[in-house]
């Protein structure tokens, strides 16, 4: 059982209403994020519950920040920092009789990527006086949306292991979930929330769906290592595998950038990053997220 310790707590006016704060402290022996859904018995609030002292604030996110490693009684636990954030599910309205008919609440944010800076501003290849790219690399920063959708769907209508099996996936198919037209390939279902409740006699789940939705063609379909190793295919010997050698004939010591296809890269050439499929696509139409917000 984790030990769930509330730190802090605030909250600020606004003009929908009151949004909180609360950070609190966890000791667990899990040291993955996603374990704060298995936790909320614990004393950790779930997806949706009300502030304390304001029923009309709910919690809209969930974020395991840090964590630190300790010892507890010679077992090795994890000391979490969680920020619990709460905010009005809807505005200027009251909330309607069955839950299963209120609109979908929707949030947008940012994600920060860092990926090599291949080319400068102006096109030209990012390389240093001798033409070589440089090593290590130079990062640059690159952003993607981050769109969150909380629908509550009725008891019946709704099956875990269904819909969790979308989480982790691309979408194969191009999508428009509450007026935001997602290309496709270009959505990652991040992750997936979901919390048992009722309400005037109504069993329903309050679900939110977390997706990252990308201008950079592939990402999600691909991984892209970057082409290198210690040996080369030599094409003047029917292609046969040799080692890479110094200037001193020896075997190098760290890997040579290779070409694409097996040689070795030439000085000043363009790094080049393999394909390698990573994630799976699916038709998030199976989800039956709602077109339009409003």
């Amino acid at each position: 059982m984790a030990t769930v310790n509330l730190i802090s707590a605030s909250g600020t006016e606004t003009r929908a209403g009151r949004e909180y704060i609360s950070i609190y402290q966890v000791l667990d022996t899990s040291a993955d994020p996603n374990f704060v859904m298995q936790r909320q018995g614990d004393g950790l609030p779930g997806f949706a519950a009300a502030y304390p002292t304001d029923g009309y604030s709910h919690v809209v996110s969930i974020n395991p920040q840090r964590y630190e490693r300790v010892n507890d009684a010679g077992t090795t636990k994890y000391k979490w920092t969680v920020e619990v954030r709460y905010a009005p599910r809807h505005t200027n309205v009251a909330p309607k009789a069955d839950p299963t008919d209120e609109k979908p609440v929707v949030r947008g944010g940012t994600i920060v990527r860092e990926v090599v800076l291949e080319k400068d501003a102006n096109g030209n290849a990012v390389v240093n006086s001798a033409n070589d790219p440089f090593d290590p690399p130079l990062m640059k920063e690159e952003y993607d949306d981050l769109l969150s959708v909380t629908v509550n769907i009725a008891s019946g209508s709704f099956n875990v292991a269904t819909t969790m099996a979308y989480k982790g996936t691309y979408n194969s198919a191009g999508i428009t979930i509450c007026n935001y037209i997602i290309p496709q390939y270009a959505g990652l279902m991040r992750d997936i929330q979901y919390q048992a409740l009722s309400r005037n006699g109504t069993d329903y789940w309050a679900v939110t769906y977390e997706i990252q939705v990308t201008r950079k063609d592939g990402l999600w379909r691909y991984e892209k290592p970057l082409d290198q190793g210690y040996q080369y295919l030599d094409a003047s010997d029917s292609d046969r595998k040799k080692d890479i050698e110094n200037d001193q004939g020896e075997r190098i010591s760290k890997p040579a950038k290779l070409d694409g296809l097996g040689g070795i890269l030439a000085s000043g050439g363009s790094p080049v990053y393999r394909e390698v499929p990573a994630k799976s696509g699916s038709a998030w139409a199976g989800l039956n997220l709602p077109e339009s917000t409003f």
